[in-house]
């Protein structure tokens, strides 16, 4: 198995986790449930999602997995997901969160799932968190911090991590 494919991959397997995090609700005995009890685990699983999806692509495209572990790149999503190289993908996930805000609208979790538009700010939200931009807060929440709804982001990585198996098509999954 190619290398790129492991990390798609692992990225499907966080999204996964991610969604199970996400839609948990059977809290363990002598852990009272707050709201979103498990956003910030759900967020991480999230993170490296994207992070693996991202490093996938560029490793298709020919950097290697040493070149993946350094800045620029590391963990800064937000800087992969800018990368040239990345414009089909981005277009691609726009796409995608039209069709999964709708369909995450005609599940009616209790929650209004984010509009499509709002793709964009949520992910940049969450590649700040994810990044030493933020010293990490994800990792270190040291401080109180606003959070994006991953609902969205979880369905929308799904559909990335799947397509990448078919190349730069764009498909309907």
């Amino acid at each position: 198995m190619e290398l790129h494919e492991r990390f798609r991959q692992q990225a499907l397997s966080y999204c996964g986790a991610a969604d199970v995090l996400w839609d948990a609700d059977i809290p363990k005995s002598g852990y009272e449930k707050p709201h979103n009890h498990y956003l910030g685990p759900c967020l991480q699983c999230v993170g490296y999602g994207y992070e693996l999806f991202l490093k996938t692509v560029l490793l298709k495209n020919g950097l290697s997995s040493k070149q993946l572990r350094s800045r620029p790149y590391g963990h800064d999503i937000w800087h992969m997901w800018n990368k040239d190289i990345l414009k089909s993908r981005r277009d691609q996930a726009q796409l995608h969160a039209e069709i999964c805000h709708q369909e995450l609208a005609n599940e009616a979790r209790g929650i209004e799932p984010p509009k499509a538009r709002t793709f964009l700010t949520h992910f940049e939200h969450l590649s700040k968190l994810h990044s030493q931009s933020s010293d990490y807060a994800l990792r270190y929440p040291e401080v109180q911090m606003l959070v994006p709804e991953p609902s969205l982001l979880i369905a929308v990585l799904d559909r990335l991590v799947r397509a990448e198996k078919h190349g730069e098509r764009i498909i309907r999954i």
